[in-house]
């Protein structure tokens, strides 16, 4: 995706069906087998439409991709296809930092709200493994569109198969499936997902302001008093450790520190890290009260 972007094919992609087809051809090309994945990308580069005025740039697409997948001899067809594989990933640490990048939601997330997403991520990971390893299912059932995606792509592979699809067919069929793994390229720019962890610090401000609003508004009609009226919350409120939410009543014991938010606080109890002020162990959360 990020060489889409590079050739400047990534606007032209959400209008221009060549670019599409050509994209989704490309992408499927690891379902195939690997005696087969070296004729279909030449189909696919002989199928870009020349009168196309994107035609230069979806050659240098192909070009890239048999340079860095098919001749390149630490990758070539052999490693590239996944045929047959149960998982269909030829690079299990690229899926695993996908699945915890879900996870966590945001690029730059808070240091300890990191910890807690790694902690519990190496856990199920391990339940996972210790259940594959006994014969049994793991935990999480697929979801309906994984079903219907996979019901799909052996559908076509079966036609294939049995040769009611040429390579070039069995490309633009199976491009159906595979769709999910070009939504990003869809009215997204790199900015907004580099700016994604200020989502809530955006939020909060939006919040403050609608208050100190609400408050002025209040005082002009004399409606309320102004101990009545809610107040714009200062950087002393905020919790310690995400800066974000507000600080609760609630007290680490021994160290009595009391400077952070309900979030914050269940996750540094199920680390067993310590306090982040004193580094003191955790032996209870206190509630305190007015």
């Amino acid at each position: 995706m990020k060489r889409l972007q590079k050739v400047g094919l990534k606007q032209p992609y959400g209008h221009d069906a060549n670019v599409q087809s050509t994209v989704y051809c490309l992408l499927g090309l690891p379902v195939l087998p690997p005696a087969d994945i070296d004729d279909a990308l030449a189909d696919v580069t002989e199928a870009v439409n020349s009168s196309s005025q994107f035609a230069g740039q979806l050659l240098q697409l192909t070009g890239y991709v048999n340079r860095q997948w098919i001749e390149k001899t630490t990758i070539g067809p052999s490693r590239l296809s996944v045929r047959n594989n149960t998982v269909r990933t030829n690079n299990v640490v690229e899926s695993y930092h996908s699945a915890l990048g879900r996870r966590i939601k945001v690029s730059h997330p808070n240091f300890f709200t990191f910890l807690a997403h790694l902690q519990r991520a190496t856990t199920d990971y391990m339940n996972d493994l210790e259940r594959v390893t006994n014969g049994l299912n793991i935990r999480r059932p697929k979801k309906k569109s994984n079903i219907r995606n996979d019901a799909r792509i052996k559908s076509c592979i079966e036609r294939y198969d049995c040769g009611r699809y040429s390579r070039l067919q069995f490309l633009q069929a199976v491009s159906h499936s595979l769709g999910a793994h070009t939504d990003a390229l869809n009215d997204v720019t790199s900015d907004e997902d580099e700016s994604g962890d200020n989502i809530d610090f955006q939020s909060a401000a939006a919040s403050s302001t609608a208050s100190t609003t609400s408050s002025s508004a209040a005082d002009l009609t004399g409606s309320e008093s102004s101990d009545s009226s809610p107040a714009v919350n200062s950087m002393s409120d905020l919790c310690e450790v995400c800066k974000v939410q507000n600080r609760t009543q609630v007290a680490f014991v021994p160290c009595g520190h009391a400077r952070f938010c309900t979030s914050c606080t269940d996750r540094l109890v199920a680390m067993g890290s310590g306090c982040p002020v004193c580094r003191s162990r955790i032996d209870m959360v206190l509630r305190l009260f007015n």
